[in-house]
Order: structure tokens, then sequence, then C-alpha cells
């Protein structure tokens, strides 16, 4: 197992305030004062069950919409080289 000191860059900017001096935690940069007195999750934003849910229904929305759209190209590559009744009918009239 591995150490667990934090490495400190003395030219690192803090991820919470900007101030130079911080600690590299596993890409997370944070100051003395910060690291003492910041809760993580406020920087550190987690994913939880709404923000899935949320994702999941735009998901369905989206195989929603592809199926709507690959029906339509369907019914229109059935159409392709026939005469809709619509068609005819304006043909027939202007003949």
């Amino acid at each position: 197992m591995g150490t667990r000191e934090v490495p400190y860059g003395p030219h690192i900017e803090c991820d919470n305030c900007g101030k130079r001096g911080a600690h590299d935690f596993m890409g997370d940069h944070l100051c003395d004062s910060c690291a003492t007195y910041t809760e993580l999750d406020s920087i550190i934003p987690k994913v939880g069950l709404s923000a899935f849910n949320e994702l999941a229904e735009s998901h369905e929305a989206h195989v929603r919409q592809i199926k709507k759209l690959q029906e339509e190209v369907h019914f229109y590559k059935q159409l392709e080289g026939k005469e809709t009744y619509i068609e005819r009918r304006l043909h027939e009239q202007n003949s």
C-alpha cells in the first residue's frame, strides 16, 4: 500500500479560492485554509438519483423520437415511386 501523504505544490492554484499553494487531492487542488473549512461536496459534484432519472427520461424520449423518425423514413420509402391519391386527383384535374 502506498503513502497517504497529499502532495503540496507552492505554485498550484486552489480550486476553491484561487490562492497559490495547494495540496493535490487526486486532481482536486485545495489550499490549507480551504481544505480545513470547505465541505468537499460543494467542490465535487455528485450525481443523485434525480439527475440519474432525468437522464433516463431524456434517453427514453430520444429513443422514442428515433423510432418515430425511422417509421417516417420507412413510410416515405414505401411511397417512393408511387403516386399518392391526392397527386393522382390533381393530375386528373389538370389534364
